[in-house]
């Protein structure tokens, strides 16, 4: 008696887990496209993350670069049709992409001071935006994977 309740339990959580990515599917126009961008988002911010805590300041303002190519990698794969779920990420979007050209500034007029202040706030808008998407399409944790660089 007991198989046919674990039979259930199997064919409940597949089908749980078709429907997360049947969801992923319907909600995006490109989910591979949403994918590498929150990928090159994620590594973007491990790569700054790194740089700045060795000094090596100069190649930041080429990762800000990078990253706008994941968000237009990402936008694309959302496509332009407003949606309720667009409507949560546009504001980290926006967060985001402010980090991102701050430390870019911080750089050009030499407040190094400002640096980890503002990869905190890149890297909490990320982390924000990231957390929202199915987990079909986020990063793998740990160490972000590489990913090609200016996927323009």
């Amino acid at each position: 008696m007991r198989r046919p309740a674990c039979v259930a339990i199997l064919f409940t959580a597949a089908g749980l887990l078709l429907a997360a990515g049947a969801w992923a599917q319907a909600i995006f126009r490109a989910p591979e496209s949403v994918r590498l961008g929150l990928s090159v988002m994620s590594q973007v911010v491990e790569n700054t993350g790194r740089l700045i805590a060795a000094g090596r300041y100069d190649q930041l303002p080429a990762e800000s670069n990078e990253f706008e190519a994941g968000v237009t990698a990402l936008e694309q794969g959302l496509g332009d049709q407003p949606t309720p779920f667009k409507t949560r990420i546009d504001p980290l979007l926006a967060r985001a992409r402010v980090a991102a050209s701050a430390m870019s500034e911080a750089v050009a007029s030499h407040r190094n001071s400002m640096l980890p202040v503002a990869h905190d706030q890149l890297a909490d808008a990320v982390q924000s935006l990231i957390a929202l998407f199915p987990a079909s399409l986020q990063p793998p944790a740990g160490p972000a994977p590489q990913a090609p660089r200016n996927i323009r």
